[in-house]
């Protein structure tokens, strides 16, 4: 050990300037080494954050789709239930004059419940999606702040651990995403099954509206043509009435009073068999129609011509 201290005592200055030069040259590289691994770290991180921004960028569109289509489902969804009322309310119309529409009203019932079922299904799966979507924006804000904690990291056991909970946050992020497309898919499947359902409940409730139409078109024109019969009998009463007075030795006032009934009961009758004949004209269109609304605006215009042969 003397000897060594010895050997070092007798280094020249040059030596000993030469072993300085080569210690600070080792020290500078070590130091530019650990400043380039803290650089890429910190690189690796950067594409961990930009990764996640468009994941959240994504989730959100995912998510206002599915809002939009649990949106698009409530509104068939209230279709299915106007449906529903309008074949409950022709329902009844039918069943007063006769008609059974249960199984086709039944059925407007059911396709509103499904419907309904699948509206509620589309907005929860809605609520996931955006609660997903929210997830990922923390997330995000995960990778954020280990970029921040890698630019003050003084040691690489900081550098290594900021990247870590990039890489976690990120990944969680991308499953994040993954949740809410599923849910949005559920949405959409969901929207598209409430529209089947209305349409289904549409077309039950036409059916239930065009046979109350045709019933009740077809009632109107048997009590317009009994109305009309019984005014016409009334009015050939008061005409033969009239030719009785007529004939007797009854005063010429009295007479008149019996033409002047009769004359009015004639065009009384006339009136019902005009009235008649609109109900049965209007029975045949909507006997005829093919479309739910005509027969029933042609049902209403029979009804309508009933009460004035009445």
């Amino acid at each position: 050990e003397a000897g060594k201290n010895a050997q070092e005592a007798e280094k020249s200055p040059e030596e000993a300037a030469t072993l300085d030069a080569v210690k600070g040259k080792a020290d500078a590289a070590e130091k530019a080494a650990g400043e380039a691994k803290k650089a890429m770290i910190e690189t690796e991180i950067a594409i961990e954050v930009a990764k996640a921004e468009v994941i959240y960028a994504e989730v959100k569109k995912t998510a206002q789709e599915a809002e939009k289509d649990a949106t698009e489902a409530k509104e068939q969804a209230e279709k299915a239930k106007a449906a529903a009322e309008e074949a409950k309310t022709h329902g009844e119309k039918a069943e007063k004059v006769g008609e059974s529409t249960k199984a086709h009203s039944d059925e407007a019932q059911q396709e509103n419940k499904n419907a309904k079922d699948a509206s509620e299904e589309a907005e929860n799966r809605a609520v996931d999606a955006l609660e997903e979507a929210y997830a990922v924006e923390a997330h995000l804000a995960r990778t954020k702040n280990a970029a921040e904690s890698a630019k003050s990291a003084t040691d690489m056991s900081e550098l290594e651990k900021a990247k870590e909970e990039a890489i976690d946050a990120a990944n969680i992020a991308h499953q994040k995403w993954l949740k809410a497309t599923q849910a949005a898919t559920i949405a959409k499947e969901k929207k598209e099954a409430a529209k089947v359902a209305a349409e289904k409940a549409q077309t039950a409730a036409n059916v239930v509206k065009d046979k109350a139409a045709k019933a009740e078109a077809k009632k109107a024109e048997t009590e317009a043509v009994k109305a009309a019969v019984e005014a016409r009998a009334a009015a050939e009463e008061a005409k033969q009435e009239a030719a009785k007075v007529g004939a007797s030795k009854e005063p010429q006032e009295t007479k008149n009073k019996a033409n002047v009934e009769a004359e009015a009961t004639g065009n009384e009758a006339k009136k019902a068999e005009d009235a008649a004949e609109e109900a049965k004209e209007a029975a045949k269109k909507a006997n005829e129609a093919t479309d739910a609304n005509v027969a029933r605006s042609e049902a209403d215009k029979a009804i309508a011509a009933a009460k004035k042969a009445k």
